[in-house]
């Protein structure tokens, strides 16, 4: 790769300091609650909120933008976005070659927060999530990179590769973040106790970041929400479908019937739930054909007719009971 694939950090020109909006955007007092549009996923308390995840610039930056109003037509109720990176060591493999088709393309920094613009202005109201690498922010400058952030629209921001123990005797990512109004999630470890899940709670905001749990591991993540349900928090956890391992993760009959095998088990409890799943997503645009760098109708039929098809799945999982003390229904799966 050339430099520009191995930094990806082309300067921002032109893209003026956001200035924080009020006192109390700038002042998290991490009761863990989001304080701009993240705020909204709290609200999801039968169901959980369906969060497409797109790379930003994939396959190329035009017809990107193309590919992220499909997806929001699908019903999206926020949307994850990954800021394409050489080396997205925290992705699933279809995902990483989102990426690198991106960067192919021509995406940068400076043009992806374009892309995130565009869409703030056609959607004023959606909440979007900034997918990114801690390398991504620092060469640039962390005050300088979560102002322009903030001026292009994003809500939220995930670094996978910021440890939230980095965060607890370090706080210049939080305080950058807080200064512009931007909630700052973490990973939400499957492992973690409840006395590192009553830390994480207090430093984490917008939303916990977690693997989506299989059968096995589905109790130990309720005994983890029943810790944040003491906590009295309303920090949404955010699951991460990677689910690669499906032989066509295009296939939303398959990957819905993945996705709810567990969901019953998590949703309508008092903790807010999302699933984001983006892998379906990047292998129709991996096979997508580009004729002067925009896709085809069809294949922007396709992602949207995926997306939908997922979407409804993930919200046919529902409880009777606002407290999750009744079992939820398990939905059939949509035919391919």
């Amino acid at each position: 790769m050339n430099a520009m694939h191995v930094t990806n950090l082309t300067p921002i020109q032109n893209i003026p300091n956001a200035q924080p909006e009020t006192a109390a955007m700038t002042a998290q007092t991490n009761t863990t609650k989001s304080t701009n549009r993240f705020d909204r996923l709290t609200r999801f308390t039968d169901r959980a909120a369906v969060v497409p995840a797109v790379t930003l610039g994939d396959p190329t930056p035009e017809a990107s933008v193309e590919v992220l109003r499909a997806v929001i037509r699908a019903g999206a109720d926020a949307l994850s976005l990954t800021l394409p990176f050489s080396d997205p060591c925290a992705h699933a493999p279809d995902c990483a070659h989102a990426s690198v088709r991106a960067l192919e393309a021509g995406a940068d920094l400076e043009q992806s927060l374009r892309l995130v613009r565009t869409i703030r202005d056609e959607y004023p109201d959606l909440p979007v999530m900034l997918t990114l690498y801690a390398n991504q922010i620092v060469v640039l400058g962390l005050e300088a990179f979560t102002a322009a952030a903030a001026d292009a629209g994003v809500d939220a921001l995930y670094i996978p590769d910021l440890p939230v123990g980095m965060r607890e005797l370090e706080t210049a990512f939080d305080d950058a973040a807080a200064t512009e109004g931007l909630a700052l999630a973490g990973l939400l470890p499957p492992n973690a106790d409840a006395a590192r899940v009553g830390k994480l709670v207090r430093i984490v905001t917008g939303a916990m970041v977690a693997p989506m749990p299989d059968a096995a591991s589905a109790g130990a993540v309720r005994a983890q929400f029943r810790v944040m349900e003491t906590e009295g928090v309303e920090l949404p956890v955010l699951f991460d479908a990677d689910l690669s391992r499906i032989e066509n993760p295009a296939n939303a009959a398959a990957l819905g019937t993945a996705l709810v095998k567990v969901l019953p088990e998590l949703v309508g409890r008092r903790v807010p739930v999302a699933v984001a799943f983006g892998v379906g997503i990047a292998k129709i645009l991996e096979a997508a054909p580009v004729e002067n760098r925009q896709v085809t109708a069809a294949t922007l039929e396709r992602v949207e007719t995926f997306v939908g098809d997922v979407a409804r799945m993930i919200r046919a999982v529902r409880t009777e009971a606002p407290d999750g003390r009744e079992a939820a229904r398990r939905p059939r799966a949509a035919a391919s």
